[in-house]
């Protein structure tokens, strides 16, 4: 999108187009399909259960005009996360 100046929704369309993204696309713009993944792979990791709304993560565009750099707003990367004091 910054390369090629598309928008948000072209850049959607053709994620969807070239099948990265689902024709219902809200688990992967909303960071869900990740979490899922995320969440398996981390319950085999340490054998115990790790569900999807205990991982934090940065949703779509929409959650970067949030205020509140608490989770789930905020993820490495994202000015919270540059912003603490670690």
């Amino acid at each position: 999108m910054t390369e090629s100046g598309a928008t948000f929704a072209d850049a959607l369309r053709e994620a969807q187009d070239l099948g990265y993204a689902e024709p219902d696309p809200t688990n992967d713009v909303e960071a869900w399909d990740a979490a899922y993944k995320l969440a398996i792979l981390a319950s085999l990791a340490f054998g115990a259960p790790v569900m999807p709304e205990q991982i934090w993560r940065e949703a779509s565009p929409r959650s970067h005009s949030e205020t509140s750099c608490t989770p789930p707003n905020w993820a490495i990367g994202s000015s919270c996360w540059q912003s603490r004091a670690w």
